[in-house]
């Protein structure tokens, strides 16, 4: 009889610990699903407030006119709009995460603010190189901007690279305005210290 009760009586206090256990790691599971989904969601309107300049920068090409435009193209040098081009960029790069801000006619590289620190990249084709060439290719062809990355950058160091489209009024292929954030500096503005506050692996995967 007494091993029947003490049975008994283990079995019960074996099912209230395995409930317990279960409570706090279910707790534990959606206390994590919160934060993830809280960074997740600074993490994606601190993106786009950045890539966004991209479409600033693409708008002031498109506004100084398709002859400047053409210009660009074919002088293809840098020199041709430069003045402007430094002047709009050093607005628009105000944190240090960004690493660069850039124009690349007919998928070139040939304007980059700040210029000393991204010169070793003056002149490298986004198109024709292999490592970004997919990436280039696939925003030229949809319309759409594309963050891509983390890449090796020729100039040293990671980053993620968003690159936006520019056409002509008739449609055709201009080239890319983009955006070279810093990795992983730009994660820490984008909120990713408090996964790591919690002490949670992560992972992450650009869609």
């Amino acid at each position: 009889m007494f091993i029947k009760f003490f049975v008994a009586w283990l079995l019960a206090g074996l099912l209230m610990w395995w409930a317990t256990c279960y409570a706090s790691i279910n707790n534990t599971r959606k206390q994590a699903s919160v934060v993830a989904t809280n960074v997740m969601n600074q993490m994606s309107l601190a993106l786009s407030d950045k890539i966004d300049k991209t479409e600033t920068l693409g708008a002031f090409v498109l506004a100084s006119g398709e002859e400047n435009m053409q210009n660009m193209v074919q002088v293809g040098d840098g020199s041709v709009f430069l003045d402007e081009f430094n002047l709009m960029a050093a607005q628009l790069r105000d944190c240090d995460s960004i690493r660069a801000i850039q124009l690349l006619p007919n998928g070139v590289m040939l304007y980059t603010y700040p210029y000393e620190s991204n010169k070793s990249a003056i002149g490298d084709d986004v198109l024709q190189r292999e490592t970004p060439k997919e990436d280039a290719i696939k925003a030229m062809q949809s319309g759409e901007l594309i963050v891509s990355g983390p890449l090796e950058l020729l100039q040293g160091g990671q980053a993620l690279i968003a690159r936006n489209p520019i056409y002509y009024s008739d449609g055709s292929f201009w080239g890319f305005s983009a955006l070279v954030l810093d990795m992983p500096d730009v994660l820490e503005t984008m909120g990713i210290g408090l996964l790591q506050s919690h002490e949670y692996l992560y992972h992450l995967v650009l869609t």
